[in-house]
């Protein structure tokens, strides 16, 4: 059996859901090559210019060593829509019809599906789309599901997989339509208790943290309907003069255009909400790498990731789960969500793991970071840490989405 990955972007910087998506489906394919199964695999990916500008040297130079040792990684100059169907002569040849294979479609194009379909005469082909991320709008939510509730949905070889049963309820395709459920994956190899790391992030070497009582993390949108600034600002004038903590919050958004312009309201935003609290918040755009996330992960003492299930027409849809929650918990950071995680039930979670809802109020949410601080400080970090760090390896490491592929794969050769 031979195996495409097709993806908009498998390139550094790795601060995109699908481009770590595909990282962990390539991890996880070099690994069943070992076996039996897969024959050989390759990676067809489009590169993003805006991004692969912004990426530090040091990634840049690893990308390069990992194209160095694997052949199978062809780059595309289009991602457009016209582009990637004008291209399907270019990498028709990468897909063999006379013998089963699987093209792991991760893209927000499905362009590339049409011409496969129609050639895929013998049905020895079988695509597995992914989607990771909700409907950014009702029209969005409409035409995908028209395109695959009618058009798609007798087609034996084509599935539809969903990072999670939320998501799968979000979508709500049409009942008839081959559906399966394939969670993210992060390499704990890297994000892990024990990960070591040089130094901490540039940001916060000015900052004497030990005068804080609490660190409190975001990372990622800077949007409001993924970053409640008011609700976080109330909340940490609650924590400081009521509760009698010294909190900081530390928000860090991406280099979306959205992004920088949210980074500059916030800044004159602040200073005319409340001046006693300039010292308690810090806002900055930077694209991390691992390194620096995961020093972030291990000074911090929560994380939240609070979103509105609206939709997000003209936003950045965030994946689901958030990968930086999964690489968060798997280094032993404690959230306070909106997010729900499948399999929570197993981990004994009560300690790490808090869902809110997005109509909390600042003084609720307050009062949840002040008993969830709290609870921490009275429980053995490390029995928690090791807790929830074998939760992350148990369903969401590249090693437990090597043994799902490896089911679907059987699955599909004994048909």
């Amino acid at each position: 059996m031979e195996v495409v990955i097709y993806s908009n972007r498998f390139h550094p910087p790795w601060n995109n859901a699908g481009s770590v998506i595909t990282y962990s489906l390539f991890k996880s394919l070099a690994y069943l090559r070992k076996s039996n199964i897969i024959e050989d695999f390759k990676v067809l990916s489009s590169i993003n210019k805006y991004w692969i500008h912004r990426a530090k040297g040091s990634e840049i130079l690893k990308w390069f060593n990992m194209l160095k040792h694997h052949r199978n990684i062809k780059y595309i100059s289009q991602r457009d829509l016209i582009g990637e169907l004008l291209l399907f002569k270019q990498y028709r040849k990468y897909f063999n019809f006379n013998k089963k294979s699987v093209l792991h479609l991760v893209s927000s194009n499905i362009a590339f599906i049409i011409p496969l379909i129609a050639e895929n005469r013998s049905n020895n082909l079988y695509v597995i789309r992914h989607i990771y991320t909700p409907p950014t709008s009702s029209i969005n939510k409409l035409a995908t599901r028209m395109l695959y509730s009618y058009i798609l949905k007798d087609l034996n070889n084509v599935v539809v997989a969903f990072t999670s049963k939320s998501l799968k309820a979000s979508w709500n395709l049409h009942k008839s339509l081959k559906s399966t459920l394939i969670p993210p994956a992060i390499d704990t190899r890297i994000f892990n208790p024990y990960a070591k790391v040089s130094s901490s992030p540039k940001l916060t070497n000015y900052m004497d943290l030990k005068n804080y009582d609490l660190i409190l993390l975001h990372l990622g949108s800077l949007e409001p309907h993924r970053f409640p600034i008011f609700k976080y600002l109330k909340a940490i004038s609650y924590l400081k003069y009521k509760m009698h903590l010294n909190p900081l919050l530390i928000a860090i958004g991406r280099g979306y255009i959205q992004d920088i312009k949210h980074h500059e309201y916030y800044s004159e935003y602040i200073k005319k909400f409340n001046c006693d609290i300039l010292n308690n918040v810090f806002i900055t755009i930077k694209d991390l790498d691992i390194e620096e996330k995961i020093s972030l992960f291990s000074l911090s003492t929560l994380l939240l990731l609070l979103a509105s299930n609206e939709n997000t027409m003209l936003r950045i849809p965030a994946s689901d789960p958030p990968l930086t929650l999964l690489e968060a918990i798997a280094t032993g950071l404690p959230v306070i969500t909106t997010y729900n995680l499948d399999y929570v039930e197993y981990g004994n979670y009560e300690s790490w793991f808090v869902k809110v809802d997005w109509t909390i109020t600042p003084l609720e949410l307050a009062k949840i970071i002040y008993n969830t601080n709290k609870r921490i400080n009275d429980v053995a970090s490390t029995k928690i840490t090791m807790t929830m760090y074998k939760f992350i390896d148990t369903f969401y490491s590249i090693k437990s989405l090597a043994h799902r592929l490896r089911i679907i794969y059987e699955n599909i050769l004994k048909h």
